[in-house]
């Protein structure tokens, strides 16, 4: 059902009544599992295609942690975020890039990889388009028609 929400505020309503806790202003389009577990700050973006996962299966046992994005944090397209993780306010996780277990992210810090590590000042990607270090463009701080 949030496939076809994806991107508008109906999804942000849907995924409250699903158990989320999403913050004012945030612009969520990918996609989860485990809604009662997930907390989405205020102006906070999950990107298309992106997956906060809440779960991993250790050992045939399954295990469930929450995963918080804190206020104006940015998960950019395909990303993946596992639990017990936490974007910390105005931080970015870049496209394909994953945030393992347990991970903490600093504040308005940049991170990428696979296994995502925080980004040196100075390094850009093919993605960023004149960005000053430290900045990551989210949908919930552009202006949408």
């Amino acid at each position: 059902m949030s496939l076809l929400l994806g991107g508008s505020v109906f999804n942000n309503i849907f995924y409250r009544l699903m158990g989320a806790s999403v913050g004012k202003n945030a612009y969520i389009e990918g996609r989860a599992l485990e809604y009662d577990l997930l907390s989405v700050g205020e102006g906070a973006t999950v990107g298309r295609e992106t997956y906060p996962q809440c779960h991993t299966v250790e050992r045939l046992v399954i295990r469930n942690a929450p995963i918080t994005l804190e206020s104006s944090a940015t998960m950019r397209s395909r990303s993946v975020i596992m639990p017990g993780a936490t974007l910390s306010k105005g931080s970015c996780l870049q496209e394909f890039s994953l945030l393992l277990k347990g991970e903490v992210t600093g504040t308005n810090e940049v991170w990428w990889g696979n296994p995502a590590s925080r980004r040196p000042p100075g390094v850009y990607s093919s993605f960023d388009l004149n960005l000053k270090d430290e900045q990551c463009v989210s949908f919930s701080s552009l202006e949408l028609i």
